[in-house]
């Protein structure tokens, strides 16, 4: 079973909504969207940050999880969820914000620090990568170049050497020779 990579999910980053002023006033609310390659918005969160008793900060995300059951769309439902904040101070200066992953594995909370949480497709709630499970989309097709160097050798030397060939053509403009050694 191939893993979901994380570009397939949604992903809420600590350090853009940092940036953007998010969590410096302390308390407030607003709205997170994700749009697809043709600007067109996919889904989209409500957020508000609530202080604690104990000083921490609590952001809390209201949103509609949809599920599809064979030809139906189901209406369908709501989620709150609430992501501890966390704060270090770098060397540098200033002050990085994270998030505590909010999921619980084998009952017991995760609690991780990260700087981004997903969503992945068919999913209910924010969770970090590591409870989901989720890895990159480069590992993915490095794990497959290596099976098939495994696999056929000859083949993955073939389609080496042509990817080196058009490497050297590229890079000397299309005008590669056959002295190069690319006939």
């Amino acid at each position: 079973m191939v893993a979901t990579p994380v570009e397939a999910c949604l992903a809420l980053d600590a350090g853009i909504l940092a940036r953007g002023g998010t969590f410096l006033r302390g308390a407030g609310a607003g709205r997170l969207s994700w749009k697809n390659a043709f600007g067109q918005e996919v889904s989209s969160v409500l957020w508000d940050l609530e202080p604690t008793a104990a000083g921490a900060v609590l952001l809390r995300l209201r949103y509609t999880v949809r599920r599809w059951g064979g030809f139906e769309r189901n209406q369908g439902e709501e989620v709150v969820e609430a992501v501890r904040l966390q704060t270090t101070r770098p060397n540098f200066g200033g002050v990085r914000w994270w998030f505590a992953c909010p999921l619980a594995a084998a009952y017991s909370p995760c609690g991780r620090r990260v700087s981004r949480l997903y969503l992945p497709p068919g999913g209910r709630y924010f969770g970090c990568r590591t409870c989901y499970g989720l890895t990159y989309r480069s590992v993915q097709e490095r794990r497959s170049w290596h099976e098939l160097s495994r696999q056929n050798p000859r083949l993955a030397l073939a389609v080496l050497d042509r990817r080196v060939r058009r490497l050297v053509r590229r890079s000397s403009g299309g005008r590669a020779s056959a002295r190069h050694g690319d006939r």
